[in-house]
């Protein structure tokens, strides 16, 4: 099912225009480099009721879709471990979870990202809120 998920994603945004533009960190734009792509999988896929997309994947790689200007933009997670999973109760804030009881948190939507403490050295596969 995630498998499914991740593949809709990425036929989206071919099928949309959507293209990845660069990080929500207030400096310039990041292009994704599609040639060095085959070394990143994609693990989670989160959709939010806004039409925003969030994914995570190997190597810390955060990824996240802007439904109002229909462009992909990489977060910058400072992290270098795999992300297994992600989850946005809200739209601004957020927590991704990964190797080695990687814990990461945002409260602006991507634009920082802080690491929690876990207490445990296994890998964290997925996370969700209910509210």
């Amino acid at each position: 099912m995630r498998r499914y998920s991740i593949i809709l994603v990425m036929v989206t945004m071919f099928l949309t225009g959507a293209s990845f533009a660069g990080a929500n960190t207030g400096e310039e734009a990041k292009s994704f480099d599609w040639k060095k792509a085959y070394f990143f999988n994609f693990y989670d896929v989160c959709p939010l009721p806004t039409g925003d997309v969030w994914v995570v994947g190997s190597k810390g790689m955060i990824c996240a879709f802007d439904a109002a200007s229909k462009k992909w933009g990489i977060q910058e997670s400072n992290f270098a471990r795999n992300l297994y999973g992600v989850s946005f109760p809200v739209a601004e804030k957020g927590w991704v979870v990964g190797q080695d009881g990687t814990i990461l948190y945002t409260e602006n939507k991507g634009k920082t990202w802080a690491a929690q403490k876990s207490q445990i050295p296994e890998h964290l596969f997925g996370v969700s809120f209910a509210d």
